[in-house]
């Protein structure tokens, strides 16, 4: 039996205000390819790891964190994943921000969320991310962007936007409900050398160290994720 025409039979196609409108894209956060792994640590990567170490003791000489800063800034690569929020939660000045960044050692993450009258974040900048283990960094993205959507939803203490933040991540293939496994990390330095370094103090090679300021690398990577002297990036996360 044929079908009964329509109008647009006759005239064409319809208007493009009047068609039905495509479904949303939906982009992929994670790459399609698997990606290569990073390389066994060398002499200078441990050489730069010592110098993060020793900038986390008391008193330590700051050269340590300039000559840390400088090595892991080198190509590093700041990705900020900003979720979309509903006009309910942006007429009550809510954001909600995954951090991370590709270094030459592997990715940092972290977050930044704005709920309604209270804010939270940490990590995601070029300071390893540290447990009770140690620092580490993650080896690929997908643990990174896992990583830090699941400190996201965790921080946010309402429910209807912490479900809205989980579907985000979940129709691009994250699962914000719980962090990445352990094996995912990988490794730089144990609490327990950092406390051996603390207790056997600073070397004369230490004490005479020149403090560089800031490299290049460093003040190209904040001007990367817009940071300023009077506006710093957020704090790093403290260990957990």
């Amino acid at each position: 039996m044929p079908t009964q025409a329509t109008l647009w039979d006759v005239l064409g196609t319809p208007p493009v205000e009047m068609r039905k409108p495509a479904p949303p894209t939906v982009m992929p956060l994670i790459p399609a390819s698997p990606e290569p792994s990073f390389p066994a640590l060398t002499a200078e990567d441990r050489a730069a790891i010592l110098h993060y170490a020793k900038a986390l003791c008391p008193d330590a000489n700051p050269a340590h964190d300039s000559l840390w800063s400088a090595y892991i800034c080198e190509g590093a690569v700041h990705t900020c994943i900003d979720v979309p929020l509903t006009a309910r939660w942006r007429d009550r000045g809510c954001s909600a921000v995954v951090r991370v960044t590709r270094t030459r050692l592997g990715y940092t993450a972290g977050f930044w969320l704005q709920g309604p009258g209270y804010s939270r974040g940490r990590g995601g900048f070029h300071h390893p991310n540290e447990d009770l283990v140690g620092a580490y960094l993650w080896r690929n993205l997908s643990s990174a962007l896992q990583d830090g959507a699941s400190w996201l939803v965790d921080a946010c203490q309402e429910k209807p936007l912490a479900r809205h933040l989980l579907a985000f991540f979940a129709a691009r293939g994250i699962d914000a409900t719980e962090s990445p496994p352990s094996e995912l990390k990988r490794r730089l330095i144990s609490r327990q050398e950092v406390t051996a370094i603390a207790k056997a103090g600073p070397s004369a090679e230490d004490l005479a160290l020149v403090d560089p300021g800031a490299s290049e690398a460093l003040l190209a990577f904040e001007r990367a994720i817009g940071a300023t002297e009077d506006d710093p990036p957020v704090p790093e996360r403290t260990p957990s």
